[in-house]
C-alpha cells in the first residue's frame, strides 16, 4: 500500500540509506519487483546524493590543501573516509559533515585556516570537559559545508582518551581520492571508532543509536579486515577498555546484517 511505501522510504531516509538501498536494488534480483514509485524516489534522491558528493568532494580537498599549507596535521574520521576506502561508490555513504582529528595545539591555527576559506564556527557550549570539538560552515550556493574539527577522537569522557591524535596519526593511511594531504584512520582504529560512535548515541539517542548506516560502517570495515588487523584491534580495545562496548555493537551488525565475526575474535 501507499502507507507501507511511504514508511519504507522514510525508514531509508531515517537510517541513512536511501542511496545503498537504490544501489542494492539495482544489483539484486528483488529489487526489479518492487513498486515503480518506490524505485523512482529512491533513484532521485540517490542522484541528489551523487551531486552532493561530487561537491562536496571538491571543497573537502581545498580544506586538506589548506591545512597542509598552514602545516597542520589532521586524520580523517567516521564516514567521509570510509565512503571512498569501503564503498562501492563514495555516495553511498551520506554524511551532513565532514570530521577531523587535529592535536589539540593546532586548534587556533585550524580555525585561522578554516575562516580564511570562508567558514565561521557554530556557537556552542563550552568547557574543556563538555566538548571536545568545534563546528565550522560554510554554503557554497545551496550547498552547506560543515566542518568538525575534533582534538579528542570522542566527545564522551567515557572514549575521549581511547586513541590519542598521535596514536591515530602514526598509524593512519592514505585517502587518494581526497588528494596528496588526506590521511584517514587504519583499518583497526576506524572499527573502534565505530564502535564507540555507535555507542556514544545510543546512550545519547537511545534506539537511534543503531542506525543501519553505523552498522553498516562495521560491517564492511569487519569483512575487510586481515588476521593482522584483527590482532591490532583485539590490543587497541584491551587498552583503551571498550571490549564490551565493541562486542556489543558486534552483536548488533550481525543480527541486522548477518555480518561474520571471527570466532577467535569474539
Amino acid at each position: 500500500s501507499t502507507a507501507v511505501e511511504q514508511r519504507f522510504l522514510d525508514a531509508c531516509r531515517a537510517h541513512g540509506v536511501v542511496a545503498l538501498v537504490h544501489h542494492q536494488s539495482k544489483v539484486t534480483a528483488a529489487g526489479h519487483d518492487w513498486p515503480a514509485d518506490v524505485l523512482a524516489v529512491l533513484a532521485r534522491e540517490a542522484t541528489m546524493e551523487t551531486a552532493l558528493n561530487m561537491l562536496r568532494e571538491v571543497e573537502l580537498i581545498a580544506v586538506l590543501d589548506a591545512f597542509a599549507a598552514a602545516s597542520i596535521p589532521n586524520v580523517l574520521l567516521k564516514g567521509t573516509p570510509l565512503a571512498y576506502s569501503h564503498y562501492a561508490e563514495p555516495a553511498l555513504r551520506p554524511r551532513c559533515d565532514t570530521d577531523l582529528l587535529i592535536p589539540s595545539a593546532a586548534r587556533e591555527m585550524t580555525a585561522r585556516a578554516l575562516e580564511g576559506l570562508g567558514y565561521r564556527r557554530h556557537d556552542a557550549v563550552s568547557g574543556t570537559l563538555i566538548s571536545y570539538q568545534d563546528s565550522f560552515h560554510r554554503t557554497t550556493g545551496n550547498v552547506d559545508h560543515v566542518i568538525d574539527v575534533h582534538w579528542r577522537i570522542n566527545n564522551s569522557q567515557l572514549f575521549a582518551r581511547a586513541l590519542t591524535f598521535d596514536a591515530a596519526h602514526a598509524r593512519s593511511v592514505a585517502v587518494p581520492p581526497l588528494g596528496t594531504w588526506a590521511r584517514a584512520l587504519c583499518p583497526p582504529h576506524a572499527l573502534l571508532l565505530a564502535c564507540m560512535h555507535r555507542a556514544a548515541h545510543l546512550y545519547a539517542d537511545g534506539g537511534d543509536g543503531n542506525r543501519l548506516i553505523w552498522l553498516y560502517d562495521i560491517h564492511l570495515l569487519a569483512g575487510a579486515l586481515s588476521a593482522e588487523e584483527w590482532r591490532q584491534f583485539g590490543d587497541v580495545c584491551a587498552v583503551s577498555r571498550t571490549r564490551q562496548v565493541s562486542l556489543d555493537a558486534f552483536a548488533a551488525t550481525q543480527a541486522a546484517l548477518a555480518t561474520a565475526f571471527p570466532a577467535v575474535v569474539i
